[in-house]
């Protein structure tokens, strides 16, 4: 077992650790949020007793006001009062949204994280972010409302499919990029042996980084690599129904962010490293060169910019990373260009 920080747990018997939690608490209630596919791959896992099981549709499309709604009218429906806990049993889009229904919920009910995905292991359950989306603009409504614990249980990626597994990865490349060289070059060979131990490495990178800004009044932001192009490209898709992962958008992101960042000071040799490194792993996305600017208008609706400039975070060295950089349309273009083309 690794306890990371006061209340993250990595463990393969992390839901006997959730077991013991619950009975070291008094909550009236106790409900499980899952989607329908972690309902039927993982909520045999679970041996404590649950009040109530709340099952939602599988899918990023979902994760809006009414999907909020229905969670919210179950709650009700089950009695659950304000000394309630939601366990959110699932990927990043249940822990996202799971979290922003207990928040708003009576003015906030305790959750817990277990992350049944790689991308919400490593990502969405650390650091308490919790939002939906909101007119095709991801995670546009949400708040800082961190879980009471987040159980980690590796085993619960043996029902994954590969290409979700790569989705999650894409957010490990980015902790290796941001914050340690060697964990990227690691990171280059895909080894599902070492996906353990790599889950341990890379939350306790996001995990440190929020400590140090918990709110993203500063160096949390350099978490943002590759997703302010990223979640420009998964809305776009998302909007014209193409199927694109938010981790393929994400890893497309680092690509382009990667080749903006010469402006940093990334040298020719790394940008080639690294969008050589991307396509290995992932396909070029379908995109085409002439819907750059629609993409473009997305990225002026991202919450990071400031004054009506694109804003995103730049590499300039392996490992390293510096946010609030202005991003231009010709550069994005470009680089976009570049993407498709490579």
């Amino acid at each position: 077992m690794q306890l990371i920080g006061d209340d993250i747990i990595i463990s393969d018997k992390a839901l006997d650790y959730l077991k013991n939690f619950l009975e070291s608490r008094n909550y009236s209630k106790v409900l499980v949020l899952s989607d329908e596919n972690t309902q039927k791959h993982c909520a045999g896992a679970i041996t404590f007793p649950v009040d109530k099981h709340i099952v939602v549709p599988p899918g990023e499309q979902f994760k809006n006001l009414s999907t909020c709604t229905q969670i919210w009218d179950a709650l009700l429906e089950a009695g659950a009062d304000r000394s309630s806990l939601l366990v959110n049993l699932g990927g990043g889009v249940v822990g996202d949204m799971g979290g922003f229904a207990a928040s708003c919920y009576m003015r906030g009910i305790d959750f817990v994280q277990v992350p049944t995905s790689l991308l919400a292991m490593v990502d969405a359950s650390v650091g308490g972010k919790v939002g939906i989306d909101y007119r095709d603009y991801k995670n546009m409504l949400g708040q800082f409302a961190p879980p009471e614990m987040v159980f980690i249980q590796p085993k619960l990626l043996e029902t994954l499919p590969e290409r979700e597994l790569l989705a999650g990865y894409a957010e490990m490349l980015k902790h290796g990029l941001i914050a340690n060289a060697g964990y990227w070059l690691e990171l280059l060979e895909f080894n599902k042996r070492r996906l353990k131990l790599q889950i341990e490495e890379s939350v306790r990178i996001k995990h440190a980084v929020v400590e140090e800004d918990p709110d993203e009044q500063g160096k949390r932001k350099i978490l943002n690599f590759g997703h302010t192009i990223g979640h420009a490209l998964e809305s776009y898709a998302l909007s014209e129904g193409m199927d694109v992962l938010h981790g393929e958008a994400v890893a497309a992101g680092m690509f382009m962010e990667s080749i903006v960042s010469s402006k940093a000071g990334l040298t020719r040799e790394d940008i080639d490293q690294i969008c050589a490194g991307i396509r290995s792993l992932y396909p070029i996305l379908p995109f085409k060169e002439d819907q750059a600017e629609a993409i473009w208008t997305l990225m002026l609706k991202d919450k990071k910019n400031k004054s009506g400039k694109v804003r995103c975070v730049m590499l300039p060295t392996l490992g390293e990373a510096i946010f609030d950089m202005d991003l231009s349309f010709p550069e994005f273009e470009e680089a976009f260009r570049n993407y498709l083309n490579f």
